[in-house]
């Protein structure tokens, strides 16, 4: 897939040539894409020659720098790898090496879905302890760690490199197959000298330019918080938003305790009347100048447009109160990081047939393309927010003969409305019954939920109530029927647990102020259980 030759253009213009990669060098696992520099002269390294790990014959210190692009992967033993290539390198020599990343390239899987070669995985925000893998390696924690306490050298670099990338399309689509994309990850270390007073000046200096040249692609706030090893510590604000009546408190706790256990690092902002017990940021409908009934029901856009314009948040995912979060947000906070201003899920993403059951084709029309209970934004999409929150304001109760039935249904003008909108493909994000049968639920050898072979990250439990049938998911829907012993059976059933020993002595029921106004207006369905 030639990722040496793609970003040989990218390369020169952040400097890389001229600061690491001057002088003689080697490729380590070149294959057909050899390395091409300017100022020196390589030589080719691969499997047809020796072994990598070992670098067996080469002497020591004998190249000025040492690059090797998607070969330290498929080595068995990090460790003893970076040990001798760096063995083969001078002393003030640099290191260079790219890396699949684990979350856009591997999908967050292992063994590879694309690659069943890789024997390591590496993350500039997933931690081993998160993945619970051996041969996974964070690049600050344990790559940059190893490097400085074992083998003497310093990580002057560590960037995520996705040029091309595109974080609309599934998972499922191998994207580096395309001659202009990558999903890697660059780390560049330099090999410590000698500890003269000249040497080590030398070494600071060096560090001290890295520090102070820009990056020739602007990157943002929250980009450079992402990254392991970044030219800043500064770290963006992340809010999570939720509009929670003090009448389901408890089901809208859960919301929140999951979705904060789950992404350390972010904050909740809620719109309540309740009095919290929970360290959270509280407003109420006061406050946002919503009217006192209405707020439950219409408060997702003013709660979202306040993060932003008041609390200053530079990362923001709005969250239903019956939503439950079963991993860390990272494909969200990567396509905001990457330059989408809003990020919203789609209902479905295949037709439903025209059977007369429910959820239908007319009935999402109605309710909208994308589903509210699952929204992400920065400050780039304020001018669709400002825009919904004056929609839901000038018209709080919508009916079906207007054509939309709820304050999400203005949501299927934000691909129109703004350009750096975008979607969330990622099946694992709003789960719910209305999607179910174009997401399959499983359960890896861990235990953990995956839905259509990716980690499940947050699913919505829309119309469950303590009372109800697990098997009928919802007081909304009779299209399926879940079978027990199945994984999705066995989520439901988890959560509804869970929930009922929340609400045990309560009279709330486990419906949202949304769902408890659309119930006041359903029919009741000759197939619902009690």
């Amino acid at each position: 897939m030639k990722e040496t030759s793609k970003c040989a253009i990218h390369r020169g213009e952040r400097g890389d040539f001229d600061r690491f990669l001057t002088g003689r060098g080697i490729d380590i696992g070149c294959g057909d894409d050899r390395l091409v520099v300017p100022n020196g002269a390589v030589e080719g390294w691969d499997f047809r020659r020796e072994d990598a790990q070992l670098m067996a014959g080469v002497v020591d210190g004998a190249f000025d720098f040492v690059y090797s692009s998607h070969c330290l992967e498929h080595m068995r033993d990090v460790r003893e790898a970076i040990f001798n290539w760096l063995r083969i390198l001078r002393p003030g020599g640099h290191l260079y090496l790219v890396v699949p990343d684990y979350v856009l390239y591997e999908k967050m899987q292992y063994p590879s879905i694309f690659n069943g070669d890789h024997k390591q995985t590496f993350s500039l925000s997933l931690t081993r302890d998160k993945v619970r893998r051996p041969n996974h390696w964070h690049i600050e924690s344990d790559l940059s760690e190893l490097a400085r306490k074992e083998l003497g050298a310093t990580t002057m670099v560590s960037r995520l490199e996705d040029q091309g990338y595109d974080y609309n399309l599934p998972p499922s689509v191998d994207q580096t197959f395309h001659p202009a994309t990558v999903a890697q990850i660059c780390v560049v270390m330099r090999k410590e000298p000698g500890t003269s007073d000249v040497e080590r000046s030398v070494v600071e200096q060096d560090q001290a330019q890295e520090r102070a040249v820009p990056s020739r692609r602007p990157l943002s706030v929250s980009a450079l918080a992402r990254m392991g090893h970044a030219h800043t510590r500064m770290k963006p604000k992340k809010l999570f938003c939720f509009v929670v009546s003090s009448s389901y408190w408890k089901q809208g706790k859960l919301a929140i305790e999951s979705a904060l256990r789950w992404n350390p690092g972010w904050e909740a902002l809620v719109l309540t009347d309740a009095q919290p017990d929970l360290n959270v940021t509280a407003v109420g409908h006061e406050e946002l100048a919503l009217k006192p009934n209405w707020w439950p029901t219409t408060g997702r856009a003013a709660i979202c447009r306040y993060a932003l314009e008041r609390c200053d948040a530079e990362l923001m995912i709005f969250l239903d109160g019956d939503t439950f979060t079963y991993g860390p947000f990272l494909e969200l906070e990567e396509q905001l990081r990457q330059g989408a201003s809003l990020v919203v899920t789609p209902h479905i993403l295949r037709p439903l047939p025209n059977d007369g059951l429910i959820p239908s084709f007319p009935m999402l029309s109605l309710m909208g393309n994308y589903n509210s209970g699952v929204l992400a934004a920065t400050p780039r999409g304020l001018g669709f927010l400002r825009w919904w929150d004056e929609q839901t304001r000038a018209f709080p109760q919508l009916e079906p003969h207007t054509g939309i039935a709820s304050e999400q249904g203005w949501l299927r003008y934000a691909l129109d409305f703004d350009p750096n909108a975008a979607l969330c493909r990622h099946p694992g994000y709003n789960a719910a019954y209305w999607n179910i049968v174009d997401r399959p639920l499983s359960r890896d050898v861990d235990g953990r939920y995956l839905v259509d072979g990716l980690p499940l990250r947050v699913f919505h439990f829309s119309g469950l109530r303590k009372d109800l049938a697990v098997s009928r998911m919802s007081v909304y829907q009779n299209r399926y029927s879940l079978v027990p012993g199945t994984p999705i059976h066995g989520l439901y059933a988890e959560y509804q647990s869970l929930l009922c020993s929340r609400l045990a002595g309560t009279s709330e029921r486990g419906l949202t102020p949304a769902t408890q106004e659309l119930e006041k207006r359903r029919p009741v369905s000759d197939t619902e259980q009690p």
